[in-house]
């Protein structure tokens, strides 16, 4: 038997069955589903396509990491609580492959949801993953103080801006990678860090996600999670006004910023600006 298949024939098979049972006709698209997987539906809207396209991927390499992306599909979806439940199930099948996406993306789907004190938790949990952000962990922390800045958890606020004022210490030249001199505290989401802790300026965190050469794409990623902290740290002074507006700027360009956690946080708080359903605490 030939080890080629016709694209043309599987459609026309498929087709065949799936509406002699009532179903929807799926059509098979090679180039979209793995050449094009992941991300790159995501960013494109095509979150149903995605969520097929993760399935294929994790049964034809044999891998749940694969399913990763699946997760974030279903954020966009909307869909937290099937968002929970796989990111959960990730995280039970190998603690330690696991690394920090897939405790942020189970916080996200927590706290959309409204599960604030579960969301916290499942955040702190990612301080044992074996993989972290290449700023030397500072990504959960710095949501950890935005929970805490949103709840007016002070005990919450203290121990996220110690965690980063430690790696901020730590990070010196000799820890870099390679040749460089820069120090990991420099690489993003660095910056965010510094800011929060008031170490960087606005006007310099807009300049380093806006500086000649930064791709496209990783504009559009920082852009939305700058947006989203300088949104935090409105509210912290007691700007609710700016952070809303913030939030909403945080969400407005899609594309590559919906694989960031911010992304979903700042949509979410948007709309509850939006209906006036926002609670802020004192």
């Amino acid at each position: 038997m030939s080890s080629s298949w016709d694209l043309e024939q599987v459609n026309k098979s498929c087709s065949d069955v799936l509406a002699g049972n009532g179903l929807k006709t799926v059509i098979f698209r090679p180039f979209d589903r793995y050449k094009k997987s992941k991300s790159a539906l995501i960013k494109a809207g095509r979150y149903e396509e995605a969520l097929v396209a993760a399935d294929e991927e994790s049964l034809r390499h044999h891998s749940h990491r694969r399913l990763g992306n699946k997760v974030l599909a279903l954020l966009a979806m909307k869909r937290f609580a099937e968002a929970a439940s796989l990111s959960k199930h990730l995280i039970e099948l190998d603690r330690k492959a696991a690394n920090d996406g897939d405790y942020l993306h189970l916080g996200i789907a927590l706290w959309n949801q409204g599960y604030y004190d579960e969301a916290v938790s499942a955040w702190k949990e990612s301080y044992v993953a074996a993989y972290t952000d290449a700023a030397g962990g500072v990504h959960v922390p710095l949501l950890l103080l935005y929970a805490s800045i949103r709840l007016g958890r002070q005990d919450l606020r203290v121990e996220a801006t110690e965690r980063i004022c430690h790696i901020m210490d730590s990070s010196t030249p000799s820890d870099a990678i390679g040749h460089s001199l820069q120090p990991p505290i420099m690489n993003w989401p660095g910056p965010l860090a510094l800011f929060m802790c008031g170490r960087m300026a606005q006007t310099e965190l807009r300049s380093f996600v806006t500086r000649v050469g930064l791709p496209d794409a990783l504009r559009c990623r920082y852009n939305c999670q700058a947006t989203f902290f300088i949104g935090v740290d409105r509210l912290a002074r007691g700007d609710t006004a700016g952070f809303c507006l913030a939030m909403k700027e945080a969400c407005s360009e899609r594309g590559p910023a919906m694989i960031e956690a911010e992304f979903y946080l700042a949509q979410a708080e948007s709309e509850n600006c939006a209906s006036r359903s926002h609670k802020f605490a004192e």
